[in-house]
């Protein structure tokens, strides 16, 4: 749909885009095309859509011969979905809330999922979707540029953080091409992207305690300028940091911001050893 079908369509079925559920519909078939063609899927795969919308990734979807489910919890906005969808064996509706989705219980990976997700709601969907990775195989997901930048962001750069080092810990991560703030209406104030996001059969590492990983990326990312080894005494006043960091190779001097994951991660699964 181009702009003018788009707000004819709105129109119609007397809706305004609603703020709260961040709702940019995509009106460019081309970045719609972009966006499927960049998740390899087949018959056998199932798709989950986390917002419909009007049908931009949805109708690129089905052409191209997937088992499509679309999670959608505007009602009115579902009605749309039906009418233009419904008569596709391939395509089926599930109204509601994403975050309230029931993958089902066999644990095998046979969902492939792909949104342009609300702004608002870009982390917490994709720590839900980490919580049911063992369904997952691979996510493609259209989210604000600054935060695609921040996930797939390097050590020692001002965009990594503790989102990527947790993101990183689950999955693999890839920004794939920047998506103009014009393709979508209303036009969004920033630029998006689209991230590919591949689940692996095992986390990447193997964290001992997430607790105590979680309060080390937390408190290191906090005072991100600061220096291991305090950070490391000011989570445990009983540890040698000096000690933790020459075990694995580093300077006390080190900053977490330095670090990749699998550092981290043994930096923290020597406070649980301890």
């Amino acid at each position: 749909m181009n702009i003018s079908e788009v707000k004819k369509v709105l129109k119609e079925h007397e809706i305004a885009p609603l703020k709260r559920f961040g709702q940019h519909f995509l009106i460019d078939s081309n970045v719609a095309g972009k966006i499927v063609n960049s998740m390899e899927f087949f018959p056998k795969d199932r798709v989950l859509e986390i917002g419909g919308g009007l049908g931009a990734l949805t109708s690129v979807i089905l052409k191209k011969g997937g088992r499509l489910e679309v999670c959608e919890i505007d009602r009115k906005i579902s009605d749309i979905l039906e009418e233009r969808f419904s008569g596709d064996k391939n395509f089926k509706l599930s109204k509601g809330d994403f975050m309230d989705y029931k993958f089902p219980v066999s644990g095998k990976k046979e969902y492939k999922v792909i949104s342009n997700l609300p702004y608002y709601l870009t982390s917490s969907i994709i720590f839900t979707l980490i919580e049911a990775r063992r369904h997952i195989s691979e996510a493609v997901l259209v989210m604000q540029k600054e935060m695609a930048e921040r996930i797939a962001a390097k050590p020692a750069t001002p965009e990594y953080g503790a989102i990527t080092v947790k993101v990183n810990l689950f999955c693999s991560v890839k920004k794939l091409f920047d998506i103009s703030k014009n393709v979508f209406y209303p036009r969004p104030e920033v630029e998006s992207a689209a991230v590919r996001f591949c689940f692996p059969e095992k986390p990447n590492y193997y964290v001992k305690d997430m607790a105590v990983f979680d309060l080390l990326v937390k408190k290191g990312f906090s005072q991100r300028r600061k220096q291991l080894g305090k950070i490391l005494s000011g989570i445990d006043k009983r540890v040698d940091p000096a000690a933790i960091l020459s075990g694995i190779g580093l300077d006390r001097t080190a900053r977490i911001e330095e670090l990749g994951t699998a550092d981290i991660v043994k930096i923290a699964n020597c406070l649980k050893g301890r």
